[in-house]
């Protein structure tokens, strides 16, 4: 029998499964429910005009921020299960979509895009089963806030992701290795929450590979729109893959209270949808400009 809780989320489940399974290049280019609810619009902007929202979800009409629920120390709570929506940060078809890419990084991108066009989708992180990344993890499906006065944590329904957003006030991830989500840092200005995300390892912005360098940063200015609805502005900025800084915007819906996030097993699926499990040979960094690893910049590589 079917659950109230998997009727009303059958598409974006099934649309975490197929990514998993490595067919979400197509899917994620069909119509569906979820994506029904809200326009969309897939024309980015240059960095200092008005951000472009890549939905989708219901619109949110903003309230007086009395109506926000409150942490013990006054700042908003973001606590809860939210939906991102099931349209990836740049999705397959947006392949006209001005990302500000350099020459050289907008050619792997024209790569991975001909490929699919051919049928033959090139590996990505998300497809081989190992992690959405920044800013990526942001932008699709279910996740939880956790917020606490000094830390928020970021839980992702899918590949067990878990990011930590330090809000104490102290450094953080001195001596940590680059890494998928990197280390982010925040501070409050008045009901907005600002978040600077640094050390990251090279990779892409989505699977249509827009890819980036591990010099890329993001900031996000997270902020409560009303007690259902949060809006992300998100602007990255790389010095070796962008031309100039670029900015999002996403928002996030509240899920019902009674709502609970569960486990997704990527691997699991990955067999059960069909699909082969990826060889260690099938790396998606393998195709980044070297240029994209400081570590090559460092020994003279271009």
């Amino acid at each position: 029998m079917t659950s109230r809780h998997s009727q009303r989320f059958e598409a974006p489940r099934l649309r975490l499964s197929l990514l998993c399974a490595g067919l979400a290049w197509a899917a994620l280019a069909a119509p569906s429910s979820a994506q029904s609810t809200a326009g969309e619009t897939v024309k980015s902007v240059p960095s200092g005009d008005a951000p472009t929202d890549f939905g989708p979800r219901r619109a949110a009409t903003p309230q007086p921020p009395s109506t926000f629920p409150r942490l013990a120390n006054g700042r908003p709570d973001f606590t809860g299960v939210w939906f991102a929506g099931i349209k990836d940060l740049v999705s397959v078809m947006d392949d006209k979509l001005d990302v500000p890419l350099t020459p050289e990084y907008q050619a792997v991108r024209q790569r991975r895009i001909k490929a699919m066009a051919d049928g033959a989708p090139l590996p990505d992180y998300v497809s081989t089963c190992q992690a959405f990344g920044m800013p990526r993890l942001m932008s699709y499906g279910i996740f939880e806030f956790v917020a606490r006065p000094q830390q928020i944590w970021v839980i992702s329904e899918v590949l067990h992701e878990v990011r930590r957003i330090y809000v104490d006030g102290k450094k953080h991830g001195e001596f940590q290795e680059k890494s998928f989500n990197g280390v982010s840092s925040a501070h409050w200005e008045g009901d907005v929450l600002v978040v600077e995300t640094g050390n990251l390892r090279a990779g892409y912005m989505s699977m249509t590979g827009a890819p980036h360098s591990d010099r890329m940063h993001v900031t996000e200015r997270i902020r409560m729109i009303n007690r259902d609805a949060i809006e992300n502005e998100i602007t990255i900025t790389d010095p070796v893959a962008l031309l100039h800084p670029w900015t999002i915007m996403q928002q996030y819906e509240r899920k019902p209270g009674d709502f609970e996030i569960s486990e997704y097993n990527c691997l699991e699926n990955y067999r059960s949808g069909g699909g082969t499990v990826p060889s260690p040979d099938s790396d998606p960094g393998a195709m980044l400009p070297r240029s994209a690893s400081s570590d090559n910049q460092d020994q003279g590589g271009k």
